[in-house]
């Protein structure tokens, strides 16, 4: 939330103000008292931990929106020039899906860009051991506890935004080439990774 453009934050105001009509409905949720929608901060100048529900729950839509309206600005234009491009994007799915806390206000609204692309592209992590970064509280990290749920949920909720549409899975890391490394990892791994991401389509 800290990288915002000039451009996207002369409109940051003007889209509350679409949103709300009055300023005193904008305060009403927010529980705020700002005179004018000119006097709200900017994101920058506010940090999110501060900020009410009401107001993060907008800021973070405001920042989904206009990342999601890039994609669809790049894929237009894609589409201007060669109609019949199959378009995907792959965007970091830890910053859209979770488990990290912060997943939900980087912008990446994968069901806002579903519109605009043939297929969904992804990267999944089903090591022989759980990356503790990745983890679920109490997630099992002994050895070759496979590490399943973060590709099975992913393929399973970009399959119910396009169902039964390719899912193109670029950087397939069950074997990882990342300091997260498992030397000779039995064949086994490999052909259930596989046969796993085969069930989920």
């Amino acid at each position: 939330m800290e990288d915002w453009s000039l451009h996207s934050l002369s409109k940051y105001r003007i889209w509350l103000e679409e949103q709300y009509g009055e300023i005193n409905r904008l305060n009403a949720l927010w529980q705020t008292r700002y005179k004018t929608f000119e006097g709200i901060p900017l994101p920058a100048e506010r940090p999110l931990e501060e900020c009410t529900p009401a107001e993060r729950f907008d800021r973070v839509t405001f920042h989904n929106k206009r990342v999601t309206d890039f994609f669809g600005l790049i894929a237009g234009e894609v589409r201007r020039h060669i109609p019949d491009a199959p378009i995907h994007v792959k965007v970091q799915d830890n910053n859209s899906l979770g488990p990290r806390p912060f997943s939900v206000i980087d912008g990446m609204d994968r069901e806002g860009m579903t519109p605009y692309v043939n297929m969904h592209g992804l990267d999944t992590r089903p090591l022989a051991v759980t990356e503790p970064r990745m983890a679920a509280e109490g997630y099992d990290g002994s050895l070759y506890a496979f590490h399943w749920l973060g590709q099975s949920f992913t393929y399973d909720y970009l399959g119910s935004l396009q169902p039964k549409r390719p899912i193109v899975d670029f950087e397939y890391h069950s074997m990882s080439i990342n300091p997260i490394r498992v030397p000779q990892i039995p064949e086994d791994h490999s052909r259930a990774t596989l046969w796993l991401a085969h069930l989920h389509g």
